[in-house]
């Protein structure tokens, strides 16, 4: 059925990131115990909750690079930044339950939820070589394309957004080098755009893809379609 991969994926993600969220809000207020229940119930629930699974033979990114990093980096931020408000309300408390500083870290909190969004994108994407096309399958549509409606292939390049890249020295300011790093260091998303019949394009990302993307390659080699390398990445 389409759409329930990437709404599973989503749902479970912001069921830890709630959790998440709570237990960095609570600490200091609540017994360390529950605390680290707390941390201890969100990693169950990320771990143990099932998972949609794919046909036999799909084409799948690596979970680490592609989910793992990303939702993990997402909760852990989204969850500090939501916090920050909560914790300076209780050292000033004449500003009441919420410190004004939310304007600025509630914010920040929404845009890192963008990290587990992507994850949840990449946990629901898998491609299946099929005889006469490729099936693509990602978080809310399901894909056939026929190897005879393929017009072009193309290799395709995009920067990390430049919203991200700009918390680097706010996560720096608040210790989070390893976070800040991640940002800064981050490489561009290269991979290949197939562009059918009908006017559609399918992009397909090679980042924690590679032998997957080989086999693609392999696949649409032996139907006569090569790499249209003009020069240019799209």
């Amino acid at each position: 059925m389409v759409g329930w991969p990437g709404m599973s994926e989503l749902s479970r993600r912001a069921i830890v990131a709630l959790i998440v969220g709570l237990g960095f809000a609570m600490a200091g207020a609540w017994p360390w115990t529950a605390v680290v229940g707390l941390a201890v119930l969100a990693v169950v629930i990320y771990i143990v909750v099932p998972r949609p699974k794919p046909p036999p033979g799909a084409l799948r990114y690596s979970t680490g690079p592609s989910q793992t990093g990303p939702d993990w980096l997402g909760f852990v931020l989204s969850g500090l930044f939501f916090a920050i408000p909560v914790w300076a309300a209780r050292s000033e408390p004449f500003f009441g339950a919420i410190h004004p500083s939310a304007l600025l870290t509630w914010p920040l909190a929404l845009l890192s939820t963008a990290f587990w969004l992507i994850g949840a994108v990449y946990a629901a994407y898998w491609i299946v070589i099929e005889a006469d096309g490729l099936r693509v399958r990602a978080a809310f549509t399901d894909r056939r394309v026929a190897f005879r409606d393929i017009r072009r292939v193309s290799p395709y390049r995009k920067s990390l957004p430049r919203w991200l890249v700009a918390l680097s020295p706010l996560l720096v300011g608040r210790g989070q080098y390893g976070a800040a790093g991640a940002l800064m260091l981050a490489r561009p998303r290269r991979g290949i755009v197939i562009e059918v019949a009908d006017g559609g394009r399918i992009a397909i990302a090679s980042d924690s893809f590679e032998t997957p993307m080989k086999k693609i390659m392999a696949a649409l080699a032996a139907q006569g379609i090569a790499l249209d390398d003009d020069g240019k990445e799209h």
